[in-house]
């Protein structure tokens, strides 16, 4: 897993800088690529509601990708899937290893955040699913099918 350039947390974008005769590249997490003019994402708007819910403004603007990158989410279980399957394409083999940086271990941490993201609608796309939803354990079945 490659690091923010700035800070410890995991990278999610990559900025290629080429002059003739070199190139280079630099990693940056969502914020310090928001600071950098990089992207356009209200970090500062989603800070308080990342506070309240405990965790990074960079976990929880991961999440707001991964469910706005999917097509149909009508439960927690499509909710769960999206987001894996977001990491799995930006971290790749490093998936868990950003997950356990940001402190989401299970289910039930992808639901608080996706909870305060629907109380706030940044996240219109599962306006009815409830905390309540992501705190069913998976059964095995169920882990090896969002894999």
């Amino acid at each position: 897993m490659h690091q923010c350039r700035s800070c410890s947390e995991p990278a999610t974008l990559l900025c290629h800088l080429s002059r003739p005769g070199s190139t280079a590249e630099d990693y940056y997490c969502y914020i310090h690529a928001v600071e950098a003019g990089l992207i356009e994402i209200p970090i500062e708007e989603l800070r308080p509601l990342a506070i309240q819910a405990g965790y990074s403004v960079n976990a929880v603007t991961f999440v707001i990708e991964a469910i706005n990158a999917s097509e149909c989410l009508t439960n927690a279980r499509d909710v769960c899937f999206a987001v894996l399957k977001a990491a799995r394409k930006q971290f790749g083999a490093s998936s868990s290893e950003a997950f356990r940086f940001w402190n989401m271990n299970d289910i039930t941490d992808i639901g608080r955040i996706v909870v305060a993201l629907v109380n706030t609608e940044y996240a219109p796309k599962v306006k009815h699913v409830d905390q309540k939803d992501f705190g069913r354990p998976l059964t095995l079945l169920e882990i090896l099918e969002l894999v």
